[in-house]
């Protein structure tokens, strides 16, 4: 019995309380078991980031706030099943780790297919509520790539941000052609507009 209440704790402890997610700790300790070799095989991540959030919570009210992200959660859930993970990090902040062998244009595929379902209306008895969503995009193309992956995703979400939001980019580790030499010291960033 003592065994069953310490796993449970245990895994209370890798769970975000609202959404049902593993949370920013399971994370870490999922990057790790990657990072040594284990566990299922990371080609990915995804940093997502909602557009409009603040606003359900200050029109809304917080308990307003709190179903949109279980709803998101559960969104992302159904449209990762089978081959990415959804962990809720923060607030309106998620990571998502694909698993699946694909080539980068399946991947950011996947990312505005995350977008198009986020952005659903949301219905609360009479009241229809909207976020949208970010996407930054880092790839695991060796073992060594997972160090630093999620900085690196999350590099790319702030170009998404700053791009006018509901966009995906992404942070591009594929060797490059020598750069200018004012452009040097510049990520290689690459933009991706949605589908019309």
């Amino acid at each position: 019995a003592v065994g069953k209440r310490v796993r449970e704790a245990e895994a209370g402890a890798m769970t975000d309380p609202l959404t049902g997610l593993p949370n920013r700790r399971h994370l870490d300790a999922t990057l790790q078991q990657f990072g040594r070799g284990g566990g299922l095989p990371c080609t990915g991540v995804l940093a997502l980031d909602l557009d409009g959030f603040k606003g359900i919570n200050d029109i809304h009210g917080h308990a307003a706030g709190d179903l949109v992200l279980e709803i998101v959660a559960e969104r992302l859930k159904q449209i990762s099943h089978g081959f990415a993970r959804p962990y809720r990090t923060g607030g309106d902040e998620f990571i998502i780790l694909y698993t699946k062998p694909c080539s980068r244009a399946e991947m950011k595929g996947f990312a505005e297919r995350c977008i198009e379902h986020v952005s659903k209306p949301i219905r609360v008895q009479s009241c229809e509520m909207a976020v949208g969503a970010s996407i930054g995009i880092a790839f695991v193309d060796t073992p060594g790539d997972i160090q630093g992956i999620v900085p690196r995703a999350d590099e790319a979400l702030y170009m998404a941000k700053r791009s006018g939001k509901g966009t995906v980019r992404l942070y591009d580790q594929r060797p490059q052609e020598a750069p200018a030499a004012h452009e040097a010291t510049a990520l290689h960033i690459v933009a991706v507009p949605l589908r019309a």
